[in-house]
């Protein structure tokens, strides 16, 4: 699907998601919430999601963990 956008829409995108981050490190979850605890479980994966998506475009670099 990524070749149905120009490098310029993926870049503006990829800006805003890392521009999302909290200031705790997190993303927040953008989607319907039905309960606070939906909420705080699936903030996890957001999170993951958008270091990952963030780390294999090149935008975030990740430190060796000791």
């Amino acid at each position: 699907a990524r070749a149905l956008f120009t490098p310029e829409v993926i870049a503006a995108d990829l800006e805003r998601l890392a521009g999302a981050q909290r200031d705790d490190g997190g993303w927040t979850v953008e989607y319907a919430r039905i309960s606070p605890a939906g909420v705080l479980d699936w903030r996890g994966h957001v999170t993951v999601r958008a270091v990952e998506l963030l780390h294999r475009n090149g935008l975030l670099t990740l430190g060796e963990v000791t």
